[in-house]
């Protein structure tokens, strides 16, 4: 591909260019899923409605979800913090559904406990909600070890993919369990949001 040596590339020059350098073997940037819902509070807090009734309650952590389905810029989402404030009830009820009625995107939803069992097929969906993380087990087949989210994780990156994410883990507790690697990769990954306050479990206001 011959380009003027004094003229600056246009985009289309340069898409041009990296779709000519795929039959080389040459790996783009993955294009990342792309999350921008209207009135996203609204959106949200009728869902949650839906699900808990009477009983819903907005919590300050959903101004931060809500912010989140307005433009994701590309991140997934993880919900991290204190048991009993909502986190699963969001990643793995709510927001799929929002999700696909937006986007017609399905979310593959799977507990962390199940992840050593899911097989590769697992690493290629494009949208994964995973919860309770952290609570799995080290993968171990045949002698060979794998750590199923860390490989999660290194997929999402290469490819693009969209992870929901639930954890009772700070910053700190995901170094400790999963290394400074995975999770510094999974900071470019992710938007955090800390959901922390008492659980409301006890109180009958909420669901997981």
């Amino acid at each position: 591909m011959k380009t003027q040596p004094n003229k600056l590339p246009t985009a289309g020059d340069i898409a041009a260019h990296v779709d000519y350098m795929r039959s080389f073997g040459y790996v783009a940037p993955a294009q990342r899923v792309r999350i921008a819902i209207p009135d996203a509070a609204a959106v949200l807090r009728a869902y949650l409605s839906y699900f808990l009734g009477p009983r819903m309650q907005w919590l300050p952590e959903y101004d931060r979800v809500a912010e989140w389905l307005t433009d994701n810029h590309g991140l997934g989402l993880l919900c991290a913090g204190d048991c009993g404030r909502g986190k699963s009830l969001l990643c793995e009820r709510v927001l799929p559904l929002i999700i696909h009625r937006h986007y017609r995107l399905v979310v593959k939803t799977v507990q962390a406990t199940r992840l050593p069992f899911c097989g590769d097929e697992w690493l290629a969906y494009r949208l994964v909600m995973v919860d309770d993380v952290g609570t799995e087990d080290v993968s171990v087949r045949f002698g060979n070890r794998r750590d199923m989210f860390a490989e999660l994780v290194d997929a999402a990156e290469k490819e693009g993919h969209l992870l929901l994410l639930t954890c009772n883990y700070g910053t700190d507790g995901l170094t400790q369990r999963y290394g400074l690697r995975v999770v510094d990769r999974l900071r470019g990954l992710v938007r955090g949001v800390r959901f922390k306050g008492p659980s409301l479990r006890a109180e009958g206001k909420n669901n997981r």
